[in-house]
């Protein structure tokens, strides 16, 4: 069997069978048969090509589409807006911090964690500081309790966040951070009856003391910058 193909105009094209075997009688072994096929026929497709390149299925759905998507386009936009907006000046972006000020900032970020771990945990001397803290200072929690207790009241009284002269600011920093010492002794004092009181004084100070470092020693720089930097440490 032999197949010959001639293509003819457009997309047809003309199949012509040869048939040739022995088995086949004399009279029909050289039947020359000539079949005429649509490649367009062959794809499935009809021989107009479609404008926009898709089918009958893919239109259908794109014409029940449309409608909803030109129904919720306006809304979305309307609610996707005005949060890009906001968070666009609510979050701080993350700008390139320099090597020593990663350096600086892991070191200043290392001190109350490396504080806790020596004194309050077993890898360093924890046992050892709770043991000291019940025997000798324990006792004396509630006296530094009631003392810090009548300290704020004097302050109250004497109105101390209306002290906004130099010398009202600096007395007033140094009562606020007598409060903060007094209460972190405090807390380390009944520590060996409340154990998860130092822990829960690591992370309350944690932010006060990242504050600190920055006003020491970053004040020039913004917050904005400041906070994603310290995501590096």
């Amino acid at each position: 069997m032999a197949i010959q193909e001639n293509k003819l105009e457009g997309d047809a094209l003309e199949v012509e069978i040869v048939l040739s075997s022995s088995r086949i009688p004399e009279e029909e072994r050289s039947t020359t048969n000539s079949l005429t096929i649509d490649t367009n026929t062959v794809k499935g497709g009809s021989s107009e090509s479609d404008p926009e390149g898709q089918t009958a299925t893919a239109r259908h759905i794109e014409r029940i589409l449309k409608p909803i998507h030109d129904t919720l386009r306006p809304i979305g936009d309307a609610v996707v807006t005005p949060v890009a907006l906001v968070a666009d000046h609510l979050i701080p972006k993350i700008e390139r911090i320099p090597w020593y000020h990663f350096f600086a900032l892991s070191i200043i970020v290392a001190i109350p964690a490396a504080c806790y771990i020596i004194g309050f945990t077993k890898i360093g001397y924890g046992l050892q500081t709770f043991y000291f803290l019940s025997r000798y200072f324990e006792q004396h929690a509630y006296v530094l309790a009631l003392s810090l207790v009548g300290f704020a009241l004097v302050l109250f009284l004497l109105d101390f966040h209306h002290w906004h002269s130099k010398c009202g600011i600096l007395s007033r920093y140094i009562a606020v951070s007598i409060l903060i010492l007094g209460t972190a002794v405090l807390v380390c004092f009944i520590s060996a009856t409340h154990p998860y009181g130092p822990i829960s004084l690591y992370i309350v100070l944690m932010p006060v003391w990242l504050v600190l470092a920055k006003n020491l020693f970053y004040r020039h720089l913004r917050m904005r910058t400041y906070v994603p930097w310290l995501s590096g440490p």
